[in-house]
């Protein structure tokens, strides 16, 4: 695996916190119409992803987004399929019942076969909010998780919150 220069390193520090700048304004939004362009700039960042996740994987590797989020749907949202069968889906959710305006931005991921589950993910309480670096991270699990059942095969199905994994004898 080839080192990055120090350029490409410092080229990529300086994007990062240009993008930092240009989101704090969608971060600190909490109403609809901040986290609807939140939203809908995941879904260029998912986007480009999979074109990425194509270029690497081959033509035959299946990865693909949904088509954009439409403010009218309820939840408004959109989905990233990787192998198939390794879905997350991005979407708004009002915070309060009682129609108060404060909006989120949240995500699931659904893992295929006997193990099949739905997690939340997402930015920890340390972050500000999503960023394309995390959405790219939700990605990167669930390539990894693909990766995982490929060389070991389907893991059984998790009863409860935790499961320990052992791999079956030959």
């Amino acid at each position: 695996m080839a080192s990055e220069s120090f350029e490409d390193r410092v080229r990529q520090l300086h994007e990062t916190w240009a993008e930092q700048r240009d989101l704090t304004g969608l971060w600190a939004g909490s109403d609809f119409a901040s986290r609807f362009q939140l939203l809908t700039l995941l879904h260029g960042w998912a986007a480009e992803a999979t074109k990425t996740i194509g270029r690497v994987y081959g033509a035959s590797f299946v990865s693909a987004v949904g088509p954009p989020p439409d403010g009218s749907d309820q939840p408004p949202g959109f989905s990233v399929t990787i192998a198939g069968g390794y879905t997350a889906r991005f979407f708004l959710k009002e915070r309060h019942s009682d129609g108060g305006g404060l909006w989120s931005l949240s995500a699931t991921v659904r893992t295929p076969g006997a193990a099949g589950a739905t997690t939340t993910v997402g930015p920890d309480r340390r972050h500000r909010g999503w960023s394309r670096g995390q959405l790219e991270d939700v990605l990167l699990s669930m390539l990894a998780a693909y990766e995982r059942e490929e060389v070991e095969g389907p893991r059984p199905k998790a009863s409860g919150r935790r499961a320990l994994w052992k791999k079956a004898p030959s």
